[in-house]
């Protein structure tokens, strides 16, 4: 195939697309319709698309994910789980975290939680609480 039976066989933005590319360069959907040269991004993205499986043009597609307070009053309360972990600070009781090892053969239980001190004040005898299954 020659080049002007390739470029007979593009669609009408394929040719704009082209056009565009040889005049402009290496650009993003967002310039090209912002130069007025496609009106939609859809219109260059699946032209460019369509120039890619061709092997005319090559497309870099990159994603950014954005991520946004779904309630702004987080802001000012805070985080509950920060604002448990304060309540439970202010209570003096910060120091006790229980934590879940496997069980002792004594209690027969599959797993037990254990009291596990973090180096802040707290008392030397813990209940020890058992899970059962």
């Amino acid at each position: 195939m020659n080049k002007s039976e390739i470029y007979d066989g593009l669609s009408y933005n394929e040719k704009r697309l082209l056009l565009a590319l040889n005049e402009m360069g290496t650009v993003s959907p967002a310039e090209l319709t912002a130069s007025g040269k496609f009106t939609l991004r859809e219109e260059v993205m699946g032209a460019a698309s369509w120039l890619s499986s061709k092997g005319l043009a090559a497309m870099d597609e990159r994603s950014i994910k954005y991520y946004v307070l779904a309630d702004r009053n987080v802001i000012s309360k805070g985080l509950p789980e920060r604002r448990a972990l304060t309540a439970i600070g202010k209570k003096g009781s910060l120091g006790l975290f229980l934590t879940v090892r496997p069980a002792s053969s004594k209690n027969n239980s599959p797993a037990a939680l254990l009291p596990q001190k973090c180096g802040l004040p707290c008392p030397e005898k813990f209940p020890t609480h058992t899970t059962k299954t």
